[in-house]
């Protein structure tokens, strides 16, 4: 299992920073662009500032396509547009077209237009050509599917490489374990790109599987632990949460844990569903440590290594 993508704050939303590429910051955008030396091609992302929404979804996107995409390039034959009905954002579209840029270079640009009520959040994605946007479109999509809007003012900017440590009130004994952490895991957009027909389309097969679900671990100072899961299935609108509360002790690079307490339920999605008690499990014991997990660069956090050896990353919960 990979590690999980870091999250940086721009303006005044969150999104998953793609690994292996270059942020370089604008007043106005942050953009984020690789380059395959070998196959001798680019992938550019762009995020822009969120703006207010004006009357309907097609008019925000001919808005922001004219100030992002039609200022920067030239565009060459027909823009392709459609909807782009994510799960937290169902009102969203995408517009394609085939571009030169300012030095007289093909390339192809994309815009999604996230659309959230009263606002909605531009993502311009730059490749020269078809081979660059299959191969970095999934990278694109993870990005676009990542954003979430703050209701509260805007965040700090964090820096490209941020050096994630422990929680601010971690004690010593537990070697910075004290403290939320967790780890998103969530579907792709469903959309993909048809080398075909050239345009992006509705992914029926991805649009069946549309998740959410976040793993958290909170250790307490005095020694308790509660473990929770919360999953969201969009396509059912349903909500699944299991809680695990208990007793920890920390020994040799490892965490023993003690339940006393477990709960689970399933609701509609969007409600807290109602929760019935269950048997604890027994007593079991995982290994940690904090910091950067062993294969994985940019990934610092909280490392549990699951049942088949491998490592899974944790990140400090938002407060």
């Amino acid at each position: 299992m990979g590690a999980q993508p870091a999250l940086q704050s721009f303006d005044v939303y969150t999104y998953p920073a793609p690994a292996g590429y270059h942020m370089r910051e604008g007043r106005d955008f942050i953009e984020w662009s690789r380059i395959d030396q070998g196959k001798r091609f680019y992938c550019q992302i762009g995020l822009f500032r969120a703006q207010n929404s004006t009357r309907t979804a097609a008019d925000d996107i001919e808005t922001e396509w004219k100030a992002t995409v039609a200022r920067e390039f030239k565009i060459r034959g027909e823009a392709q547009t459609r909807a782009l009905p994510l799960p937290n954002a169902p009102e969203s579209m995408v517009r394609m077209a085939e571009t030169t840029d300012g030095r007289g270079n093909a390339a192809v640009s994309t815009l999604f237009v996230l659309r959230t009520p009263g606002r909605y959040i531009g993502v311009m994605f730059n490749v020269p050509n078809e081979e660059a946007m299959i191969a970095c479109q999934p990278e694109a999509l993870a990005l676009v599917m990542g954003i979430r809007m703050s209701a509260a003012a805007p965040p700090a900017l964090a820096p490209s490489t941020p050096a994630i440590a422990a929680p601010a009130d971690a004690p010593a004994q537990t070697g910075g374990l004290t403290g939320s952490w967790e780890r998103v895991i969530a579907s792709q957009a469903p959309t993909r790109y048809n080398p075909i027909t050239r345009v992006w389309e509705h992914d029926y097969a991805g649009a069946l599987n549309q998740f959410r679900n976040v793993y958290r671990w909170r250790f307490l100072a005095n020694g308790d632990y509660v473990r929770e899961l919360d999953a969201e299935n969009f396509n059912r609108a349903q909500r699944s949460r299991v809680i695990e509360k208990g007793r920890y002790t920390v020994s040799g690079g490892a965490i023993q844990f003690q339940p006393s307490e477990y709960r689970e339920g399933t609701g509609p999605r969007g409600q807290d569903p109602p929760l019935t008690e269950k048997k604890a499990p027994a007593g079991y014991a995982i290994r940690y440590s904090i910091g950067e997990h062993p294969r994985y660069q940019d990934s610092a956090g909280l490392q549990i290594q699951e049942s088949d050896g491998s490592w899974t990353t944790f990140r400090p919960a938002p407060r």
